[in-house]
């Protein structure tokens, strides 16, 4: 495992690694959406996507996803949507285990939901199979 995985760790009884996972997909799925929020703010701006990407990428409002992924994030705003590896179907799907086990906690996740919704619409447009900045550029489009 150790040669595979950049971390190691016991977290406890069976379940708990799922809902680790569940953590750290959580922010991910919402991601995709506050960043076409932030792009929104650059419309009629002549900012590039290149460069916008770039420089939210390098600054603290970057995330690894988008450090690490960056010409994607720019092929899929310019008009290409990309295949993902972690596509809009995987993250619907980890995102609404995260609500169902929310609700049985009775903790409201109202960002949550309303991320939710965004990826309902994209993933019926089609866009499932394809990274999640094709959800930025979904949302950016509307």
């Amino acid at each position: 495992m150790e040669q595979l995985c950049k971390r190691v760790e016991h977290l406890g009884p069976a379940g708990s690694g799922a809902h680790m996972k569940l953590a750290v997909n959580l922010p991910l799925a919402m991601y995709w959406k506050t960043l076409a929020e932030a792009l929104t703010l650059l419309e009629d701006s002549d900012i590039p996507n290149d460069v916008a990407i770039s420089m939210i990428a390098d600054s603290s409002a970057g995330p690894a996803v988008l450090k690490n992924r960056a010409q994607v994030v720019i092929d899929t705003l310019n008009g290409t949507d990309q295949p993902g590896t972690f596509d809009l179907n995987g993250l619907m799907k980890d995102l609404g285990l995260a609500l169902q086990r929310a609700a049985l906690k009775e903790r409201p996740m109202p960002l949550s939901e309303a991320t939710r919704a965004g990826y309902e619409k994209a993933i019926a447009a089609g866009l499932g199979g394809c990274d999640g900045a094709s959800l930025t550029k979904f949302l950016l489009d509307r």
